[in-house]
């Protein structure tokens, strides 16, 4: 499962967003509030990509 301490605070995603905090905890993934280079302050949802397989896999 993805927790905080996979995108501690000021992480750098792709050179396009800096983490600033965690907002939230859902069973798909987290909600972060980032910053994006141009776009100022976003929310953005890292999926467990764990979940998601398994339901590709479900329906199969």
């Amino acid at each position: 499962m993805i927790n905080e301490t996979d995108f501690p605070e000021y992480t750098k995603i792709k050179d396009t967003y800096t983490v600033e905090m965690l907002l939230g905890k859902g069973s798909y993934g987290n909600v972060y509030r980032a910053r994006h280079k141009y776009m100022g302050v976003q929310a953005l949802k890292i999926l467990n990509t764990e979940i998601i397989q398994v339901e590709q896999e479900a329906e199969l």
